[in-house]
């Protein structure tokens, strides 16, 4: 019994009924045909991919990395960025099924993949940058600077997040509302002593200054 491996997908030059050969429905110009190549010439071990070029270890073998990368950057390509989307592309659509060879990985294959290899696709597309690069692609005369569209009706709040305090600022801002509050207290208590005058007056103006200091407001003259 051979020993695979990962998963093998079916060899493109098959014959049978319906369709004749799978190669027959992807055009010469298209793009999966540039993610093949592409992939294929990348060195995914030095890209720092799990399962790169060594045993998954015992039980079902793993799919291979190289067939996860195309399937991520064709997503990236086409605007498909959701796993469970990207698991229903792999089963019916022609272009996928020509790169993948017929395999349809899970949703939760795909998420893994991405999880486990973060820094292993940013290295990947920092590759494909030096390539564009170096082929001459980019000029670096241009630059492209994304946009945003709002509704006509938007207002600024809508826009504009609003800033919300953390546990610590309002924990500080209670404090220096406290102090200020008993600051106040302390002036009102001197200037109750110089306070001359009939009683039912200076009762009125005691109550006033005591709803002052509850709304830590300054009163002149104390």
């Amino acid at each position: 019994m051979t020993n695979r491996i990962f998963k093998v997908g079916q060899t493109r030059e098959q014959g049978s009924f319906l369709p004749p050969r799978i190669e027959d429905y992807v055009a010469p110009d298209n793009p999966v045909r540039a993610i093949e190549a592409y992939v294929c010439a990348l060195d995914l071990a030095a890209l720092g991919f799990r399962h790169a070029g060594g045993d998954g270890g015992a039980g079902q073998p793993p799919y291979d990395p190289a067939d996860l990368l195309k399937l991520y950057l064709y997503g990236y390509l086409n605007q498909v960025r959701s796993s469970r989307r990207l698991e229903r592309e792999a089963g019916r659509n022609v272009e996928l099924i020509w790169l993948l060879r017929g395999l349809v990985p899970g949703y939760r294959t795909i998420g893994n993949f991405r999880k486990d290899n973060r820094n292993a696709l940013k290295a990947a597309n920092r590759d494909f940058v030096m390539l564009a690069r170096d082929l001459d692609l980019l000029g670096g005369d241009l630059v492209a600077i994304d946009g945003a569209f709002f509704h006509g009706d938007a207002s600024k709040a809508s826009i504009v997040p609003r800033w919300r305090p953390t546990t610590r600022q309002r924990r500080r801002s209670r404090n220096q509302r406290s102090r200020r509050a008993r600051a106040l207290q302390r002036s009102l208590r001197r200037c109750w002593r110089n306070v001359r005058g009939p009683k039912p007056i200076w009762r009125s103006w005691r109550i006033a200054a005591r709803h002052s200091c509850r709304a830590q407001m300054a009163m002149p003259g104390c």
